[in-house]
């Protein structure tokens, strides 16, 4: 019952996938995991065996895919990965847990996406910009946050990088055609702008 079919070779289930080869004892902390709903669930620690009926995947198709490929690339070998799995008893067609378990989906699979940005945003460059600027009387938002926006004494880190690179490669088309975001991605493009020297 997942939302969605296979995604193809993106950029995250490429990810997924460089994990699983290059670092399968980190799999475990950089994944969220599989969720399936079942109809009954029983725990046999006896024996320990988990024991479903009717198991439908929710969240994590895409990952069971990119994880299958990535297995059958590797010859079948073994791999030290290990990935969470959470299952719930709760029928997907029971009419009680129905219009619960598409919430539960929804929530699952709409969570606030994560940007480049984002991720870069308490590098202690990043920091030290905002304290360097604070000292000279001008706002350096490194944050993402409601009602942000560049005014004559205050810039988002996200509006910075793109003038200083299309400044500094003399490329005034860069900062329009770019997509702002490659800019945190690529390490390389992240370094030049915001140079730890220079900082």
């Amino acid at each position: 019952k997942n939302v969605r079919g296979f995604r193809g070779e993106k950029r995250i289930n490429k990810g997924i996938q460089k994990s699983y080869r290059d670092s399968p004892e980190w799999f475990w902390f950089k994944h969220n995991g599989i969720i399936i709903f079942a109809d009954t669930l029983e725990i046999d620690e006896h024996n320990e065996k988990l024991e479903m009926r009717n198991p439908q995947i929710v969240n994590g198709g895409q990952t069971l895919k990119v994880l299958y490929n990535a297995y059958d690339k590797l010859g079948k070998q073994e791999n030290s990965a290990k990935v969470l799995l959470r299952v719930y008893r709760l029928p997907y067609y029971h009419s009680k847990t129905y219009r619960i378990s598409v919430d539960i989906i929804e929530a699952l699979n709409s969570q606030n996406k994560i940007l480049p940005s984002d991720l870069r945003s308490n590098d202690p460059r990043q920091v030290r910009l905002e304290r360097l600027l604070k000292d000279r009387g001008y706002l350096y938002f490194r944050k993402r946050a409601k009602g942000i926006k560049s005014g004559k004494f205050s810039i988002p880190m996200r509006r910075l990088a793109p003038l200083y690179y299309c400044c500094k490669k003399h490329a005034p088309h860069a900062a329009v055609a770019m997509y702002v975001q490659e800019l945190f991605r690529e390490e390389s493009r992240y370094n030049s702008i915001f140079n730890e020297a220079q900082i």
